[in-house]
């Protein structure tokens, strides 16, 4: 039986991740960390109100700041949260994800039809008592799933990620991701490519604090969820950044055609995800960004190299800094 109270805090291994992220954010930026022996502010940790997120960023916080120089993380409200916890303050994205569950049922059952008995019959291989007609795709999505809490959790691949093979778990990957990617990402309702503006707008504004006044900048670290990091990726387009190719993603996908998607949730959304922008400028007073995904650089489309010109950020943003959330949000 789930204990729920348990289920909403930061596991051990959650906090093992955090704290070793929080160090390399340390090694990785220690011109940063330097700058507070002056200013407790130029380094600012912030986060949604769930047990979990506020665990995490205190984790981070206490290995990235061994000396505890800085200030405490602070905490969004979730009733008035359109930065972090956003699908809690839009009455729109709610509204959508419920007319979408026809749609999401509809691509599932597709993709059953054709790869169900595939998955029955190898993952019956692998189970004692039960032979293939009595496993639903559901229940062996379930079993996926308990595998992926096994790893992130546990480190542990010798229970229920016995039952997978490489195949197999891309097209649970799959199954899993028709849904996510109409309930939070850039194939479902329009309000999801836009639901992220409030936080961009934030972003934007600190971006143009720090080149007005570089000496007095500050550097965010921000704790959400893993739709956060989905509602961002809508924005900013980055399944077209990832993906080979884009097509949307349908129940009736080829196996091929699903490895060069865009959306993926283990790429995009793996345990203790996360996204960094870095801000440069040259001597010529021209500003420059670097997007990191899971630390790794990603180049966006309009960018010729990893370090890419900020105005391409602002034109990909253009149409969202400065939105009215609270109308955007309205049924």
């Amino acid at each position: 039986m789930v204990n729920k109270t348990k289920a909403a805090e930061l596991s051990t291994s959650g906090y093992t991740t955090s704290a070793k992220l929080g160090q390399r954010m340390h090694q990785r930026y220690p011109e940063l960390w330097s700058r507070l022996e002056s200013n407790a502010q130029t380094i600012q940790f912030v986060s949604s109100e769930f047990q979990r997120t506020i665990a995490t960023a205190n984790a981070f916080r206490s290995a990235a700041d061994p000396q505890n120089q800085t200030l405490p993380v602070k905490v969004i409200p979730l009733d008035s949260d359109s930065i972090l916890a956003m699908k809690l303050t839009c009455p729109r994205w709610a509204a959508a994800k419920t007319t979408v569950q026809t749609q999401v049922a509809n691509e599932i059952s597709t993709f059953d039809a054709i790869y169900g008995a595939e998955l029955q019959a190898h993952v019956s291989k692998g189970l004692l008592k039960h032979s293939a007609h009595e496993l639903t795709p559901e229940q062996i999505q379930t079993m996926y799933r308990l595998c992926g809490y096994d790893v992130s959790l546990y480190n542990e691949h010798s229970h229920w990620c016995t039952l997978f093979d490489e195949r197999t778990s891309a097209l649970l990957e799959l199954r899993s991701d028709i849904r996510y990617s109409r309930v939070y990402g850039p194939y479902g309702a329009l309000i999801n490519q836009h639901i992220a503006c409030s936080l961009f707008s934030t972003i934007v504004k600190d971006i143009d604090q720090a080149l007005r006044n570089p000496s007095t900048a500050s550097s965010m670290f921000r704790f959400g969820h893993a739709e956060t990091l989905m509602f961002v990726s809508n924005l900013l387009g980055l399944d077209q950044a990832l993906g080979l190719t884009a097509p949307p993603i349908t129940g009736n996908m080829t196996f091929e055609q699903s490895l060069h998607r865009g959306f993926r949730t283990t790429t995009l959304v793996p345990f203790s995800s996360n996204l960094g922008i870095e801000l440069y400028v040259d001597q010529t007073s021209q500003a420059f960004f670097r997007l990191l995904l899971n630390e790794r650089v990603v180049r966006l489309p309009g960018c010729t190299s990893g370090v890419c010109p900020l105005g391409v950020l602002r034109s990909k943003l253009a149409d969202d800094v400065g939105c009215a959330y609270a109308d955007i949000c309205q049924v």
